[in-house]
């Protein structure tokens, strides 16, 4: 089933980035997974992406790719989701409408993260992925989302 799956890969190193490029495949290929699960019958959850604000740089204060590679300020225009909730990134703003799209709860890793924010070091040094402590966040994000899920209605 799989093998008929053409996912669409970031190049390497970005060298090809473009912002609402590098948006409009995170929407195709997570559509493709919601449908994919769908139709096997997997239940799936689709999780945010935990960010921080980013030092300070001309381009943008949270959209860590942007300032990585795309060194160009952003506009409105440049986001595909126009109705993003206040500070949500634009991947988050992605994840968020597919998942309405296709009926795919959404974990938001987000306020595990602020929260656990005064416990330590959440971030490698590059301010965008996360240490063994904020693997422990998302961990216990993830299980405390499905097990609210998986809990029985009353």
């Amino acid at each position: 089933m799989l093998d008929d799956v053409e996912v669409v890969p970031q190049t390497t190193g970005m060298r090809l980035y473009d912002f609402r490029a590098y948006q409009e495949i995170a929407r195709d290929n997570l559509t493709k997974i919601a449908r994919l699960c769908h139709a096997a019958g997997v239940p799936c959850a689709f999780l945010t992406y935990p960010h921080q604000d980013l030092p300070s740089n001309p381009y943008t204060k949270t959209e860590y790719y942007h300032a990585l590679f795309g060194r160009t300020p952003i506009s409105d225009a440049d986001y595909l989701v126009q109705d993003r909730k206040p500070g949500e990134i634009a991947i988050d703003a992605v994840i968020r409408t597919v998942a309405e799209s296709e009926a795919i709860p959404v974990i938001d890793l987000q306020p595990a993260f602020r929260a656990a924010a005064q416990g330590g070091a959440l971030y490698l040094p590059d301010w965008h992925h996360p240490t063994p402590t904020g693997h422990r966040v998302i961990a216990e994000a993830v299980f405390a989302g499905l097990r609210a899920g998986l809990a029985p209605t009353q």
